[in-house]
């Protein structure tokens, strides 16, 4: 059974605003909601969350925190590939968007490095094709 998911994104400037959305369709939706008691803890180097994807499947991802973080794959000390949100910041791909996924590398699990502070909630979505 497929599923559809919503990507939207805009330019604006009072009157003035572009708008750019797409519907991907999924057979699968990944969802890693880690917040309220099951934030990532503050002041965590290389957390490990349980996480497997192979990226050939994946057709958008969507990723979201509260706080910096940094999100490694693979490994904390030698990661597949590494990205750093900014706080509020989302981060959006999708096959359609011109751009190659920063995602190179299958993934076998997260590593999540957080500063000391507050608790942080991390939104991660991933669309992706089981029949691959």
């Amino acid at each position: 059974m497929s599923e559809s998911v919503v990507l939207t994104r805009a330019w604006g400037n009072g009157a003035d605003r572009i708008e750019d959305g797409e519907t991907v369709t999924t057979g699968l939706q990944v969802v890693l909601s880690l917040s309220g008691d099951d934030a990532v803890p503050e002041d965590s180097t290389d957390k490990l969350v349980a996480c497997v994807l192979d990226v050939s499947q994946i057709k958008a991802f969507f990723m979201k925190c509260d706080r910096d973080i940094l999100i490694e794959t693979n490994s904390g000390s030698a990661p597949g590939n590494s990205i750093s949100l900014k706080a509020g910041k989302a981060v959006i791909w999708s096959l359609n968007c011109g751009l190659a996924n920063p995602l190179t590398a299958d993934v076998t699990a997260l590593y999540l490095t957080l500063a000391a502070g507050e608790d942080a909630n991390l939104e991660l979505r991933f669309a992706v094709d089981p029949t691959v």
